[in-house]
């Protein structure tokens, strides 16, 4: 069944298990002052599908439990986030998204005033898609880095 609902909290314990019922389970911690934090989710989805605006006001981290059988694009709406994982790193800014799968570590460094959309994908409904356009889907997504240029010239 489709979910949506919107959800505002000054409080990073409350917003860390909020969070975590439409994402990955984070772990989460501030990089600077308190005062600023001020997290903002909209969610549309279900368990196979969906999206979430995301953004935490202050300057965190982000370390999310390993969930194997997703796929995660985060495409920034403002703002910066540094995303280590293990297929790599990527800067994730105006013009450049993270593709990730969701079984592996994760440390996203989101700097203050960021917000993005994270669109989360089940893997088999993922590779299923890949498999309409390539003869080689499970190359075609694990084969590459995490940074996905959002240009023109890549026609995304």
């Amino acid at each position: 069944m489709l979910q949506t609902w919107g959800h505002v909290s000054e409080d990073p314990s409350d917003t860390q298990y909020r969070v975590g019922t439409v994402l990955r389970r984070p772990q989460l911690r501030l990089e600077g002052p308190e005062a600023g934090f001020c997290a903002r989710l909209e969610h549309l989805g279900d368990g196979d599908l969906s999206i979430t605006r995301l953004g935490y006001g202050a300057a965190v981290c982000v370390e999310p439990v390993p969930e194997p059988g997703f796929w995660v694009l985060s495409l920034p709406l403002q703002g910066e986030v540094q995303v280590d994982a293990d297929s790599g790193r990527a800067h994730t800014h105006a013009g450049v998204a993270s593709f990730i799968p969701s079984h592996g570590q994760v440390h996203g460094h989101w700097r203050q005033g960021s917000r993005q959309a994270v669109l989360r994908v089940r893997a088999q409904l993922l590779e299923q898609a890949c498999a309409a356009f390539t003869d080689d889907a499970p190359r075609f997504l694990h084969g590459g880095s995490p940074a996905l240029p959002m240009d023109a010239d890549t026609g995304l």
